[in-house]
């Protein structure tokens, strides 16, 4: 009965060693064994059999242990990889954001001075006499959008990720960034809502208007016509200047270290963050 066991026993090992696939010495140190249990189990040694037999196991608990590791630290090599080129893409990415950052608050102060001069000359007497220029102040105020649109060509492959790949420390600093992008965007909204209910409003005021007639422009510049009248509806002139206000605050809050000027100082000391955390230097990323 016990030679059954130990024949049965040899037989399991056997599989574990061609199953595995060992190679180099262990699998070597495990044929020794195997060919001297061979030996004591025909000499009927069973006891100096049971000692060889379990240093067998030990042997080939060992070297599944040695697969194991080996499959770690080569699934920890992908991810080192996978994290580094991520980072770098990702500095890239933020390196342009800041240039769009410092685009956009440049050009909507430039469109808060507009306003507050429109603002200015509305509250003066007889304002709404000189069509012209209240005309041009309401045309420069209004003219283009200027948002800030946020590079999310990297961000948007984490949340596919393990969340083994992207080490802690740069994963709780990415959530706070992408908090902080979230009232960005939501702020946005408010932005363009904003700004195009004053378009609808102006296009309402100044409707008479043949901008692009050469009677009143030629070859880009003004023939010194008179445009015709704004709209004499008072309750509309109210409306479009109270909105233009309104406007101008939300402008205001908009480029405020609340949002565009705080998530570019986010930024920039995210940048610094990853550079110092991966070895990065500046000219290696953008390239």
């Amino acid at each position: 009965m016990l030679r059954k066991i130990l024949m049965a026993l040899e037989s399991h090992l056997d599989r574990d060693i061609d199953g595995d696939g060992h190679t180099g010495k262990l699998k070597k140190m495990i044929k020794f064994f195997r060919n001297i249990r061979r030996q004591l189990l025909r000499k009927n040694r069973f006891s100096r059999y049971l000692i060889y037999a379990i240093g067998e196991i030990i042997l080939v608990v060992i070297g599944i242990l040695i697969a194991l590791q080996i499959n770690n630290w080569n699934e920890d090599r992908k991810n080192q990889s996978v994290e580094l080129g991520l980072m770098k893409d990702l500095v890239t990415d933020l390196h342009n954001d800041t240039s769009s950052l410092e685009y956009a608050i440049k050009r909507n102060r430039i469109r808060t001075e507009r306003l507050d001069s429109l603002l200015q000359y509305a509250q003066k007497v007889n304002s709404m006499d000189n069509q012209n220029l209240l005309y041009k102040l309401s045309l420069l105020s209004l003219s283009n959008i200027d948002l800030f649109q946020n590079q999310k060509r990297t961000l948007v492959k984490f949340p596919n990720l393990e969340k083994s790949v992207i080490r802690e420390e740069v994963t709780d600093s990415l959530a706070a960034f992408l908090t902080s992008l979230e009232n960005i965007e939501k702020q946005t909204e408010v932005y363009d809502r904003t700004y195009w209910d004053a378009m609808e409003l102006q296009e309402k005021l100044f409707h008479n208007y043949l901008f692009l007639e050469p009677e009143y422009f030629n070859n880009g510049k003004e023939t010194g016509k008179r445009f015709p009248r704004i709209s004499k509806d008072t309750l509309l002139q109210l409306e479009y200047f109270n909105n233009i206000h309104l406007y101008s605050g939300v402008i205001k809050n908009y480029i405020s270290g609340e949002y565009l000027e705080g998530h570019l100082d986010r930024t920039r000391r995210l940048i610094s963050f990853l550079n110092n955390t991966y070895g990065f230097e500046n000219d290696q990323v953008l390239k």
